[in-house]
């Protein structure tokens, strides 16, 4: 089922057919090839997790008139309407060229600490890996992309600062919900739905908090020569919690009543300062986000929940972060250290991060990872 986008700027909307004799051949999420109806295959194309009503309609912006169920006049009456209801964007990027295959990764470590984010939740970083130039050799090289997600604000003044942020940098994805803690679900699930459609080349998802260390060039040699330069599939790469608690105290910020979450204790999850994912479980976890109920917490509902849902298992990563010790000798006596990571810890201070940034672009990068750790 081809899904484009039409050269037309204003959109039309037409409706489902009643009809569903014609079938069509897609792939599902397993890779495999089956026979549906044309209407089942909009659905999923559609990510709608519900099923189709008359009310409904379906957008010109993304499908071409032969990919529609529908024939006859009155459907080609509709599709050749040229007004219709603007679509609501509930996620944009605030530059129009913010693309994944665009530009190299612009690490935070290249701009100032920016200041527009003093009032705004847990920001959120989405860094995509995308290979290109694969040759017989098999040597690769990964293009980093990596872009800030943000919800909308309430200040004149800090919405000015954010767009003038993303006109230097060009790495912001601001979202139509209010940026608070109740919204950070909402942030986690557009930080998917951007990877999805906005980076279909990807082989790997990395989504991280801004208070993080990412060592990027051992984290790419980690995913060629240690994953998989093609890519790798069903990997959720992170630190998992088990049997935590929910809490239920009014002092805390994350007090949860009984009303939103029942059960004393919440799944197994991640918590929510780096995780990796292979790009069909962005697909997956996104699709299952749109048939849950909300739940706030976004560590305990994607990570959690979600993964249950999906029958996805975590994979746990903590051997791969730096060790405080080590951590205290890179930043405190600039000592060289014998075992290679892939993080740094979270809740770092910029002068930390800084620290760790310059011991990775002056020691040399180790080609293999696992080899070299002391498990």
């Amino acid at each position: 089922m081809p899904f484009q986008e039409r050269e037309e700027q204003t959109l039309a909307f037409s409706e489902f057919s009643t009809e569903s004799v014609k079938r069509v051949k897609i792939t599902n999420v397993l890779g495999q090839e089956e026979e549906v109806h044309k209407r089942t295959a909009l659905e999923k194309v559609l990510l709608m997790g519900k099923p189709v009503t008359k009310n409904m309609r379906v957008c010109s912006k993304h499908f071409r008139e032969k990919d529609y169920c529908g024939t006859g006049i009155r459907q080609q009456r509709l599709w050749k309407r040229q007004e219709g209801i603007k679509e609501r964007q509930t996620d944009i990027p605030l530059s129009e060229t913010a693309s994944c295959a665009e530009q190299q990764l612009n690490t935070n470590l290249n701009r100032e600490a920016p200041k527009s984010y003093e009032n705004l939740s847990e920001e959120e970083i989405v860094v995509v890996q995308t290979l290109l130039d694969l040759g017989s050799d098999c040597d690769s090289t990964f293009v980093n992309k990596g872009v800030q997600v943000v919800g909308t604000v309430n200040s004149i003044k800090l919405q000015k600062n954010l767009e003038e942020e993303n006109r230097k940098y060009n790495d912001l994805v601001q979202g139509a919900f209010l940026d608070t803690y109740r919204n950070i679900t909402y942030k986690h699930v557009m930080a998917l739905k951007y990877a999805i459609y906005h980076c279909p080349q990807a082989r790997y998802i990395l989504k991280t908090d801004d208070d993080v260390f990412v060592n990027m060039p051992a984290m790419n040699n980690f995913l060629r020569y240690e994953l998989s330069p093609y890519g790798a599939s069903r990997v959720l790469f992170c630190t998992p919690r088990k049997n935590a608690n929910v809490i239920r105290s009014y002092r805390s910020k994350w007090r949860v009543s009984f009303q939103e979450y029942p059960n004393r204790t919440y799944p197994t999850y991640c918590p929510g300062w780096s995780l990796l994912y292979s790009p069909d479980v962005v697909f997956a976890l996104y699709r299952e986000a749109q048939m849950a109920e909300y739940f706030w917490i976004d560590d305990i509902h994607i990570t959690g929940t979600l993964v249950e849902r999906v029958k996805l298992k975590h994979t746990d990563i903590e051997f791969l972060v730096i060790p405080w010790r080590m951590l205290s000798d890179i930043v405190n006596y600039s000592c060289n250290v014998t075992q290679p990571f892939l993080y740094g810890r979270y809740n770092l201070k910029e002068g930390v991060i800084r620290a760790l940034w310059l011991y990775v672009n002056t020691h040399p990068v180790p080609k293999y990872i696992l080899k070299d750790i002391q498990y």
